[in-house]
């Protein structure tokens, strides 16, 4: 997988309950952008507390030109979620 393929507005999809066979993939947020080379933050706006999240990037199984996919579950991305900008808090 490049990463050079995660663009801003791009849909985020978690993998649907049971896997990625037979079932359908869960929406969970937009890109905003990559945030360092490990990261890729999400839009505010898809946000239910209104705040920019991050997510590492060994979390994405593939990337297509419309979608970034997974290999977590809606629940593992949403307890995985990191809420502060790690790339600025490692410096």
């Amino acid at each position: 997988m490049n990463i050079e393929n995660i663009a801003p507005d791009l849909l985020v999809h978690a993998r649907g309950e049971g896997g990625r066979r037979g079932a359908s993939p869960v929406n969970v947020g937009t890109v905003d952008h990559m945030d360092g080379e490990n990261y890729i933050k999400l839009k505010k706006s898809d946000s239910p507390d209104g705040k920019h999240h991050w997510f590492p990037t060994d979390w994405v199984e593939n990337v297509d030109e419309n979608v970034v996919y997974l290999n977590k579950t809606a629940e593992e991305f949403h307890n995985g979620l990191v809420h502060d900008n790690p790339v600025r808090n490692a410096s």
